[in-house]
């Protein structure tokens, strides 16, 4: 092992162990970081793919809600039980959320006060607004499918 002079002259040279087993050591204590980021990726990943989920089902639960808006008095937000049932899961998954991106959290909490004050206080909404939304859809999309690749 001419490359790292750990013998010369038959002599063991220590200052290369020393630092050899120093590399070693470094590696070692950042295996823990690197799992733990992999770990971290996943979990969001994975809640992505929940968020979404339940966001689809709030998506048809708007585009109904502008429809009739735009025809007449807005009617009740969500027409299904699994409409508001999604709403609900998504306030619960609000503590896991804070491991997605900045700007995917700022936007997702932004989007849920939204929907909610619309479920207390309907108001009258056009396409122009459900547009926001669709784009938090398209955003989430791509980074769970760019993070799957």
């Amino acid at each position: 092992m001419k490359f790292f002079n750990i013998i010369n002259d038959g002599k063991l040279n220590w200052e290369a162990i020393s630092s050899l087993a120093t590399l070693l050591a470094v590696f070692v204590a950042l295996l823990p970081t690197f799992t733990e980021q992999k770990k971290r990726r996943t979990l969001a990943r994975n809640l992505r793919v929940r968020i979404l989920n339940c966001l689809v089902l709030i998506e048809v639960a708007l585009e109904n809600y502008v429809d009739s808006c735009e025809f007449a008095d807005c009617v009740t937000l969500f027409s299904k039980d699994s409409q508001v049932e999604a709403l609900r899961s998504l306030e619960i998954m609000l503590p896991e959320m804070m491991i997605l991106t900045e700007s995917e959290y700022r936007r997702l909490i932004i989007v849920i006060a939204d929907i909610k004050m619309l479920e207390i206080k309907p108001k009258k909404l056009n396409r122009k607004d459900l547009q926001a939304f669709k784009e938090l859809i398209r955003e989430l999309g791509h980074n769970v499918n760019k993070r799957i690749r």
